[in-house]
């Protein structure tokens, strides 16, 4: 593998380390209780808001317009809902990884379980899977590899997903996972690159996880054996 992939690596690897970081600003009481990274909205909403103008705006794009924030303390102008070229459909984040390439990166969201702040743990979703495969819905992270993998970015860039999940250590998503990156792992060989899970710090019972998953233009058809 060439010095350039190890390069993409280290930012995806750098992008993860960020989040229990995030969890933890993510402090503000709802019901006696901190809001935690599942609700971002309620710690960053109204910063960003104000920071940006927009008005609708989802827990992914508060997620990267707060990666972007700290990233760019040590690596630089980073591109926010970046226009694809030649399309109206935007990236959530475009890292700059060296003078002639960059990293086009993709955040969703997916709530298997979790520790509710109103009304307690929530031990299930019946949007789970929707928010995973794309079945009824427009926006999951099946959508997110299928975007990446039809986005005309520049050849030398490179594209990744990256996925925050809320479950639990007795059930954990996993498996659910694993399930549509080997979907779409025979279309692309997209490679795991980081994997990070801790507990909610506000009901051990629940977890949060996070994967990031790399496509470059100089990864071959072998697969690895991760998901």
């Amino acid at each position: 593998m060439g010095q350039r992939i190890s390069n993409e690596e280290s930012v995806l690897h750098g992008i993860t380390e960020l989040f229990p970081t995030i969890d933890k600003e993510c402090c503000s009481l709802l019901n006696g209780h901190e809001c935690g990274l599942i609700n971002i909205k309620t710690q960053f909403h109204d910063r960003v808001t104000q920071e940006t103008g927009r008005q609708k705006i989802s827990e992914e794009l508060i997620l990267a317009w707060r990666l972007k924030t700290l990233l760019e303390q040590k690596r630089g102008a980073i591109r926010w809902e970046h226009r694809y070229p030649a399309q109206r459909k935007r990236c959530d984040l475009v890292i700059p990884c060296s003078p002639q390439h960059s990293l086009w990166v993709e955040l969703k969201f997916a709530w298997k379980a979790w520790f509710e702040c109103f009304n307690g743990p929530v031990h299930s979703n019946p949007l789970y899977f929707p928010y995973l495969t794309g079945k009824g819905k427009s926006h999951s992270l099946r959508h997110d590899f299928d975007k990446l993998m039809a986005a005309p970015v520049p050849a030398a860039d490179c594209k990744a997903v990256c996925l925050v999940g809320f479950d639990r250590e007795d059930a954990p998503m996993h498996p659910d996972v694993a399930a549509v990156v080997e979907q779409v792992r025979r279309q692309a060989p997209w490679k795991q690159t980081t994997e990070l899970s801790w507990r909610d710090r506000r009901c051990p019972e629940f977890r949060i996880n996070v994967f990031t998953w790399l496509l470059s233009p100089n990864l071959n058809s072998d697969r690895d054996h991760g998901f």
